[in-house]
């Protein structure tokens, strides 16, 4: 492995050289290049996209947001994917908020799976734990009545966001809470080798943790609770 990456750092200089100009200059975050090869190559009339797409995930994985607005402006399709990853997939792996934001008003998918483990955005967003990313996902949800669905998405371990955010513990009670306030199911039951596992089993062992989450569930769902008693008196 170490041999393969002492081969890769020391001809990397001559696979930039051999890359597209489009490509490199969105690996580079050079939006002013990345317009003026558009414009001087009419890359966007090319009946081949590939490497137009390629460099929408590129400025992507680079937080280079001028040159997603313009290749998202010019035509390159926000859910084309590489694959199986869309640049929102991408956008959530390298925790990149504001272009997730851009893609989220472009209309990407928020429930296009990628193939590893058929892992939705909000899984990758609650994996990170990172608000920034998972607030966007379920206003876009609402929007689009799609909450339920979305934040009770299994993935190919038959595990939901909420799964997720508990294995993280006590770090992650506002993740927590933001799904239990879109309608994630506190009470689905995995099952797994003739077992079943309730969503407490994915708790991390510590006392603190286990403490944690618990309240955090049972003074999240209490509020909720009083809340549409409140609603239904008035």
């Amino acid at each position: 492995m170490k041999k393969h990456l002492f081969l890769l750092v020391l001809l990397f200089p001559c696979l930039l050289k051999a890359m597209d100009p489009l490509l490199k200059a969105a690996l580079d975050g050079d939006s002013v290049q990345v317009q003026t090869l558009i414009s001087s190559n009419n890359y966007a009339m090319l009946s081949d996209k590939k490497v137009l797409v390629k460099a929408l995930h590129a400025a992507v994985a680079k937080n280079n947001l001028n040159s997603v607005q313009f290749l998202l402006f010019i035509g390159v399709p926000v859910d084309a994917s590489i694959d199986g990853w869309t640049a929102l997939h991408y956008a959530l792996l390298h925790e990149r908020a504001e272009v997730l934001e851009v893609l989220l008003k472009s209309g990407a998918n928020i429930t296009k799976i990628i193939p590893e483990d058929t892992s939705t955005p909000l899984h990758m967003a609650v994996r990170s734990n990172n608000i920034k990313l998972i607030l966007p996902i379920l206003r876009a949800a609402f929007s689009q009545n799609l909450s339920y669905e979305v934040v009770n998405a299994k993935d190919a371990h038959k595990l939901s966001p909420l799964h997720y955010a508990v294995t993280l513990g006590a770090s992650a009670c506002i993740s927590i809470q933001l799904l239990l306030r879109s309608g994630a199911d506190v009470s689905v039951i995995v099952r797994k080798d003739h077992q079943a596992y309730t969503l407490f089993d994915y708790v991390p062992s510590s006392q603190v943790d286990k403490d944690s989450v618990v309240n955090c569930i049972k003074t999240t769902l209490l509020k909720m609770l009083k809340a549409r008693l409140a609603e239904k008196r008035a």
